[in-house]
């Protein structure tokens, strides 16, 4: 059981460093982080409602998965081949692409939500 445990903690040590290399190493989360927090701060202080609130954080954190993903294939084929390689270079643009979707859906939810709190505003 002791043994169980203590892989576990260290299975998640392994989860923060990942965090933490994400933020540090990439800029773009860097991007994401900093856009997260101005749409909370929009989103507390237009008064958005409960459901929403739990919507945005949702749409944030798959952004943030699929940015981790994206930017961990781009490691693994650049530590497994130096050289051009047309189908690694596909992988990457499609996980690229992927992120760009994430992100776009994000906004769009974003929109729909800020867009129709500030029209009661207004």
């Amino acid at each position: 059981m002791m043994a169980y445990q203590i892989k576990r903690k260290c299975s998640f040590g392994h989860d923060i460093r990942g965090c933490k290399m994400a933020l540090h190493e990439e800029p773009h989360m860097r991007i994401h982080v900093v856009a997260f927090a101005i749409v909370l701060l929009l989103a507390f202080a237009l008064k958005i409602e409960m459901f929403s609130l739990f919507v945005l954080p949702l749409c944030y954190g798959l952004v943030c998965v699929v940015e981790m993903i994206n930017s961990a294939l781009e490691a693994t084929f650049d530590a497994l081949c130096t050289d051009h390689n047309p189908y690694i270079g596909k992988a990457k643009d499609m996980a690229a692409g992927a992120v760009l979707v994430a992100a776009l859906n994000a906004v769009t939810i974003g929109l729909i939500i800020f867009g129709n709190r500030i029209g009661e505003v207004l």
